[in-house]
């Protein structure tokens, strides 16, 4: 017998189990779950944040009112997933029957967190996830990975420096790339020509392969005024 096309639907934790012919058995409710969240995203597609005019919040609380019946959908079925998985307490928290049950847990999560998972119906600003916010946090928690060699002060003062500057060119709409790849040539230049210089005024061997020059030292005099985005 051939598997429909659930089986190709990720295992779910403990909640999806295998039938004779080897095909993956899923509950109605869960599928019916998964079903709901896709179609409040779907809705989700058309709401514009950036147009805050009375038009277009009428336009998103329409948006709301539709995905408002698809999470009490997602309620009922959560409830309906969690029977003889959770309970709760006097003051109303829930709380997993067994500490290895997966799909306990997200019921758990859910319901203890169901007041402010639907906060979003309420609001014409507030989307129904932190995925935009997420993604901001995202670059610079990869930028923290790569730099724990800078666990000390003067890394600090590095990154102070580079995010001050990262978002002064976006805040001024310039192209980093292209301002960081002209900032940087002009520099080297700058500092290569003054240790030429000074290792000429010094009746040195200009030729030598391998020189020991202060970077730092050499590019004081550096101008950088020029290359401030309001000039």
């Amino acid at each position: 017998m051939n598997c429909t096309n659930n089986a190709t639907v990720t295992q779910p934790y403990n909640v999806v189990n295998m039938n004779l012919d080897g095909c993956l058995v899923i509950p109605s409710n869960l599928l019916g779950l998964f079903s709901a969240i896709s179609k409040i995203y779907q809705i989700e597609e058309q709401v514009d944040y950036q147009d805050q005019s009375e038009r277009n919040r009428a336009f998103i609380m329409q948006c709301r009112n539709k995905q408002r019946e698809l999470m009490d959908f997602v309620s009922s079925l959560v409830r309906s997933l969690s029977q003889g998985k959770v309970k709760q307490d006097k003051s109303g928290k829930y709380s997993r029957l067994d500490a290895n049950d997966k799909l306990a847990g997200a019921c758990v999560y859910f319901l203890n967190q169901e007041q402010t998972l639907k906060e979003f119906l309420n609001s014409t600003i507030i989307p129904p996830d932190t995925n935009v916010i997420e993604g901001q946090i995202r670059p610079l928690t990869i930028l923290r990975k790569n730099i724990y060699q800078k666990n000390a002060d003067w890394g600090m003062h590095d990154l102070c420096a580079i995010y001050t500057v990262m978002q002064t060119l976006k805040r001024n709409d310039i192209d980093a790339e292209k301002f960081l790849i002209r900032y940087s040539n002009a520099l080297y230049y700058h500092c290569l020509e003054k240790g030429y210089e000074i290792e000429l005024r010094g009746c040195k061997d200009i030729n030598k392969q391998i020189r020991h020059w202060d970077f730092e030292a050499l590019s004081k005099d550096f101008d950088f005024k020029k290359f401030l985005p309001f000039n």
